[in-house]
């Protein structure tokens, strides 16, 4: 950890503390038009994976995650499931520590 710096560094630290600095898996109601899965990003977007199927709550069949990167401009829809995925940008302090 003695070279690590930025990001990388805040979330070694975090990790000692037994916290998460980011959402590793998102868990939550499947996310729609009205109701998005929200993703805290502190840039402008962020690559996320979704393994398609969700609609059902089951994804135990869908072993390859579809991943895609979620923008701030506009909210992404899985092309296979239909979740849609919004970008929250924040800043660095705001992230749950």
């Amino acid at each position: 950890m003695d070279q690590a710096t930025g990001l990388e560094r805040a979330e070694l630290l975090a990790e000692n503390e037994g916290k998460n600095l980011f959402d590793v898996q998102p868990v939550g109601a499947f996310g729609t038009k009205e109701n998005p899965v929200i993703v805290e990003s502190i840039y402008e977007e962020r690559i996320m994976g979704c393994p398609g199927g969700c609609a059902s709550g089951d994804t135990t069949g869908f072993n390859e995650l579809r991943w895609f990167i979620v923008k701030r401009e506009k909210p992404y829809v899985c092309p296979e499931c239909s979740q849609v995925f919004k970008l929250k940008q924040v800043e660095g302090d705001e992230y749950r520590w």
